[in-house]
């Protein structure tokens, strides 16, 4: 039923019906209850008057057995049958009406004595106080899963009645009789004074205590009572008095009745009811609803109107002639719905376009979308859309479709004035141009092309910056109205967030992709087109080559010529190195200066190994020539690690492992180089892994021990000095050679903390062998040249002799000639500032570095050391012994003593002692020692020959 959709339908149609159903349900209501009372009271009494007249029936019954077992007693009376002739026998009368069985008892005492029935012998027993209460007596004999047994008992002399009685058990059938006036569903039971149960028409009596106690309150009665189950009865009981005639007070019968049985007459009453409210309803409702679309019709045709605008179906008007109110209505709804159409279908074509430029990520596609939906906003005959390279001078990319064209989209470039670009500028809203009437922009000239005379110009503009224009181009001349500007400027606005956002997509995916430094793929890049690469290599059975790539010394140069000069330094490498690779090939840093270049090989393995070694040639090549960084020419060489693909991993991360691995090789073989991964080279980076990680816990583990190397003067033997060299507790590997870990310390930059640590624990020891009273000794301790271009090393030292409390000229500072010439002013400086606080300084290693004459001069140092490897072979060697000897006679005119270590023999002792030589350090006195043996030769202070 349409018509009822609409209110006023639904209220008429609600007041008929309430108009015509209120007073009938009243009728109903009140006459449903009187009737219902009166049956329920009718049904009752018939109840009550059945059980009445089964009790009266059952009554007579046990008067007509009480007159025959009383015919039976005249009978034996009339005989003159002696008792005493009769005693101790059986008298059995048969086939008497109402008994099952009569028996005379001559002698009481001896018949219960010797009764068969041992029930029945019992009971009598037990009743036996009534035999002197009358001449008849009911006796009930309970049996176990059954209803009691009822006896008659006559007294046949109530003067000694234990003289004899006649007694007769009554028969059920004919004592509780038929139940034809009774309901199949109603339940007789009949209970003696005691309120046993002595006969049930059906089997479960019911009642329990409460309504056993209720019906002793009365002699008749009714009471209402629920179940075990839950289902409700109706209880009449009434009571018949036996006392006068049967010598016990009365037995109770009971009629237990469901409601159920009761109301199914009421049922039928109320179904009758219910038809009659049902044919009232269906009459007023079909004559309601008659006169309701009658009258509503150009409701409902509204109503249907509205629905169709609801399903998005404009093409249905409401047509109503009633030339009235409602006519006036359905026309101003139809210019209603033709007003929604076009929003919807422009709000639609928004939603749709929306959700396609803001779903893309590249520009070009925002411009196809654009350029393919803007005329389902605003109609145009053609179409352009202008992108602003702001980089590059307002140079731009004109995107240009033809309506009735469809697909075809051309691109031209060309760049805007700067006159036209201050007029987009100064007018962000629109820009309406007719070819008529002013000069037509460049930007324009594509539309004008294809026919179009009028223009409308909208200009996005993105912080201040003018990013894009969208024209759209007439054949004829165009009517500018607000809300067509509205449209055009609202689609506009909604492309300039696209632009916005691809732009800023572009610039994160750069950003995350990118090095920021260089502008080269950084690792995520090089890890994805690394695997792109491994994906096609699977495919095609080729070969891929990645090249690790360390810059030599870079950690100096930053540190020394500062971070700027580092980072144009990485900058001019990236450039160097792109120049030398194939447009396939991927370069990428990774971090710090380490680049890694993927190159994409052929199937044939000696072609890509090839390829391979002369682009790593190219590239030291490239490293060979200075790089010039703000008029300063810097020398960097390059260590370059290669591993290849299948042999040398299968996944991204094995190959840039393996081939750094190959790249700390190549530094170990004296760096610019490159050198092949194989597995020994992983093992043993694995093994640098593990020592790198160790030393890190290293120094707070307490791993680290100072080891003294005594310095023995040459002349007297006598101990003058000590050399602390560190040493390193392995807790699981032992001892660890200072050669495998020093030099890892200086490249992972541990060397600072250790250091600080080693001359902090040997000015201790100075100190107190100073306390011991060695005062002429002096401890040395070796600089790293990290540490020694540390800014705040001065500072530190100082504050470490200060916190001791030790004299400064037992401190004695070894450097390497390489350390000295990095940096000589600063090199000098520093060692100034230390000659004034009274610490001395010696070259290390003398004539193996590389140092001039006209700076060592210049160094205020105060001892120079003469490497072993001059050392080692002085005695058997010409040339050595005179290296030797012309250090020690430059070393004494520039007025600095000489120290020669690794000494082992006497012979190479007496050649370094009859040169004049100053101090001998070497096995032949004493290898370094712990603190406790070094202390123990201070004691004895001299060697023997």
């Amino acid at each position: 039923m349409i018509f009822l959709r609409s209110k006023v339908a639904r209220r008429v149609f609600l007041l008929f019906i309430v108009s015509s159903l209120v007073p009938v349900l009243l009728l109903v209501i009140l006459s449903f209850n009187q009737v219902s009372g009166f049956i329920k009271n009718q049904q009752s009494e018939q109840v009550k008057q059945l059980n009445k007249d089964y009790g009266l029936a059952l009554l007579e019954r046990l008067l007509l057995l009480k007159m025959q077992l009383g015919w039976i007693s005249k009978a034996i009376d009339q005989e003159k049958l002696s008792i005493d002739s009769l005693g101790g026998k059986d008298f059995y009368l048969k086939d008497s009406q109402g008994f099952k069985k009569i028996e005379l008892i001559t002698d009481v005492e001896k018949y219960i004595s010797g009764l068969r029935d041992e029930k029945i012998a019992e009971y009598l027993k037990k009743e036996n106080k009534y035999f002197k209460l009358g001449d008849y007596i009911l006796i009930t004999d309970h049996q176990p899963h059954s209803f009691l047994r009822v006896y008659l008992v006559r007294i046949l002399d109530p003067q000694h009645p234990e003289d004899g009685l006649l007694v007769g058990e009554i028969d059920q059938s004919f004592l509780w009789g038929v139940f034809n006036s009774f309901g199949p569903k109603m339940q007789l039971c009949v209970l003696n004074e005691l309120n046993r149960v002595l006969f049930c028409s059906h089997e479960g009596y019911l009642l329990g205590l409460e309504q056993l106690i209720e019906m002793n309150q009365s002699s008749s009665g009714q009471f209402a009572w629920q179940g075990i189950n839950d289902e409700k009865y109706l209880i009449n009981y009434w009571s018949i008095f036996l006392k006068p005639n049967f010598s016990i007070p009365k037995w109770t019968l009971i009629v237990i009745q469901s409601k159920e049985d009761i109301l199914t007459i009421l049922a039928d009453f109320r179904n009758i009811f219910i038809v009659v409210i049902t044919l009232t309803i269906a009459i007023v409702a079909l004559l309601s609803a008659y006169q309701i679309r009658r009258n509503l019709i150009p409701i409902e045709k509204i109503i249907e109107g509205i629905e169709c605008i609801a399903n998005k179906n404009f093409d249905r008007p409401v047509v109503v002639n009633s030339d009235d109110e409602f006519e006036e209505l359905a026309t101003s709804f139809n210019k209603m719905g033709v007003i929604i159409n076009k929003q919807l279908q422009t709000l639609s074509a928004m939603a749709d376009i929306d959700r396609l430029i803001l779903s893309t990520m590249k520009i070009e596609d925002i411009v196809r979308i654009v350029l393919t939906r803007m005329n389902d906003i605003v109609s145009q005959d053609y179409i352009s859309m202008v992108v602003i390279k702001s980089s590059h001078n307002n140079a731009c990319y004109i995107y240009t479709r033809n309506e009735l064209a469809k697909e075809m989209i051309t691109v031209d470039t060309q760049e805007i004035t700067s006159l036209e670009y201050q007029r987009l500028l100064a007018n962000q809203n629109y820009i309406y141009v007719c070819d008529y009437q002013q000069i037509i922009p460049g930007y324009l000239l594509s539309l004008k092309k294809l026919g179009a005379v009028c223009f409308l110009v909208l200009p996005i503009v993105l912080k201040e910056e003018v990013s894009a224009i969208i024209c759209l181009g007439y054949r004829s001349l165009l009517t500018v109205s607000e809300e067509y500007i509205f449209l055009s400027r609202d689609f506009a606005n909604r492309v300039a967030v696209a632009l916005s956002k691809a732009s800023w997509e572009e610039q994160l995916y750069h950003m995350a992709h990118y090095d920021a430094l260089t502008g080269i793929p950084n690792r995520l890049l090089l890890k994805d087109r690394l695997q792109q690469s491994l994906a096609r290599a699977e495919r095609q059975n080729s070969f891929i080559a990645v090249l690790f790539i360390d810059l030599d010394r870079f950690k100096y140069v930053n540190d020394s010529l500062g971070h700027v000069i580092g980072d144009l330094l990485l900058c001019e490498v990236a450039q160097r190195l792109s120049r030398n690779l194939r447009s396939e090939d991927t370069i990428s840093r990774l971090g710090g200066d380490e680049f890694v270049i993927v190159i994409s090989q052929f199937e044939n393995i000696k072609e890509s190994l090839s390829i391979t070694t002369k682009i790593a040639n190219k590239i030291l090549a490239e490293f060979s020539m200075p790089f010039n960084i703000n008029n300063r020419e810097i020398f960097s060489t390059a260590s370059i690690g290669i591993a290849c693909y299948p042999s040398d991993g299968q996944t991204t991360d094995e190959l840039i492992k393996n081939s750094d691995s190959a790249m700390y090789h190549a530094k170990s073989k004296g760096k610019n180089n490159y050198q092949f991964y194989s597995k020994i080279l992983n093992d043993v980076a694995l093994e640098r892994l593990e020592m790198e990680n160790n030393l890190r816990y290293a120094l707070e583990r307490g791993e680290f021990e100072l080891y003294y190397q005594p310095k023995v003067e040459t002349r007297s033997k006598r101990i003058c000095g000590a050399e602390a060299l560190l040493r390193w507790n392995h807790p699981q590997k032992g001892r660890v050679s200072p050669g495998q870990f020093i030099p890892l310390c200086e490249e992972v930059g541990l060397i600072i903390p250790i250091s600080e640590w080693i001359i902090h624990t040997a000015c201790m020891q100075a100190k107190h062998w100073q306390d011991r009273g060695f005062l002429s000794l002096t401890v040395a301790v070796n600089l790293s040249p990290l540490q020694f271009r540390q800014p705040d090393l001065i500072q530190k030292v100082k504050n470490i002799i200060d916190e001791i409390g030790m004299t400064a000229n037992r401190l004695e500072f070894e450097i390497t000639e390489s350390t000295a010439m990095e940096d000589i002013d600063e090199a000098i400086a520093t060692m100034d500032i230390f000659k004034r606080m009274g610490i001395f300084f010696s070259i290390d290693d003398f004539g193996t570095g590389y140092s001039s004459l006209s700076y060592l001069k210049r160094f205020p140092v105060n001892t120079l050391k003469i490497d072993q490897s001059f050392i080692r072979n002085i005695h058997i060697n010409f040339e050595d012994a005179a290296i030797v000897k012309s250090i020690v006679t430059l070393a004494h005119s520039l007025k600095f003593a000489v120290i020669a270590e690794g000494v082992e023999t006497k012979e190479q002792f007496d050649f370094l002692k009859d040169i004049g030589c100053d101090e001998i350090q070497g096995y032949l006195f004493s290898p370094p020692v712990s603190v406790d043996e070094f202390t123990n030769l201070l004691s004895h202070n001299k060697f023997d020959d």
